[in-house]
């Protein structure tokens, strides 16, 4: 935190934080947003277990790894195949 007059102000190390968030774990609602699916088909893929999608659990706070978000996405990605 950064004391600015007689303030103190956090919107610098919430900015850095968010840049760290966005460049490497995501919160259930970012992933969800990133895989276009709601927070909820998230959770009850958890605890499903299927598909398996990697995910972080600190405490109870959930985290998904943006690496492994695009994994899945390019594992899943099928092109159509023209018939002749």
């Amino acid at each position: 935190m950064k004391r600015k007059g007689r303030a103190w102000s956090r919107k610098s190390s919430l900015q850095s934080h968010n840049t760290i968030t966005q460049n490497k774990n995501l919160t259930p609602d970012e992933a969800a947003e990133f895989l276009n699916v709601s927070v909820r088909t998230l959770a009850k893929w958890r605890s499903i277990g299927s598909p398996s999608i990697p995910y972080l659990k600190i405490g109870r706070c959930i985290r998904y790894n943006l690496s492994d978000l695009e994994a899945y996405l390019a594992k899943h990605t099928f092109y159509s195949v023209e018939a002749n």
